[in-house]
């Protein structure tokens, strides 16, 4: 979903963030196995939400950091690494339905088609010949205002805070 549009995927990120500390709190009071599976589902499911939410993995980690015997049996746990490889699995086939291809890295479905490099791809995907052309720093200054004053997902309009945050910087 958030892969193409970006839109309110913060929205589906704090829910599961949320979700994956409620979960570890969970664990803290009572080792069940359905916690401990939903854990590691929920810890790598984030990236069905957005590719680079890699970081959720380590957030159980560091809240069963406070309870040194839970941290233990996090690890020890079948269930957890059960829960982290259906949500591998489903994401892998999830990923060959829509793109046709098994990969955990979003460059690969980006790429379909082209044999460029990562710099040669973005220069084709922008209409320009060379980083340093005068068309170059047009796109960059545009897209630049789009992100502080856009309506559609400007600072200024969804997080005035975050923006006066960048202007007092």
């Amino acid at each position: 979903f958030a892969f193409e549009r970006h839109s309110m995927s913060h929205v589906y990120e704090v829910f599961l963030n949320s979700l994956i500390l409620l979960l570890s709190f969970k664990i803290i009071k009572k080792n069940s196995a359905g916690y401990f599976y939903l854990l590691g589902f929920f810890s790598i499911g984030s990236i069905f939400i957005r590719w680079t939410n890699i970081y959720s993995l380590f957030i159980p980690l560091l809240v069963l950091l406070i309870s040194e015997a839970a941290i233990k049996t996090l690890l020890k746990n079948k269930y957890f690494y059960f829960g982290i490889l259906t949500a591998t699995l489903l994401f892998l086939y999830h990923t060959y339905v829509l793109y046709e291809i098994i990969s955990i890295n979003p460059y690969e479905i980006y790429k379909q088609g082209s044999s460029a490099t990562s710099n040669e791809y973005l220069l084709e995907k922008v209409g320009v010949e060379s980083f340093f052309s005068i068309s170059f720093l047009n796109i960059l200054i545009s897209s630049f205002v789009k992100i502080l004053f856009g309506q559609e997902f400007g600072l200024l309009y969804f997080s005035p805070v975050i923006f006066s945050t960048f202007y007092i910087l």
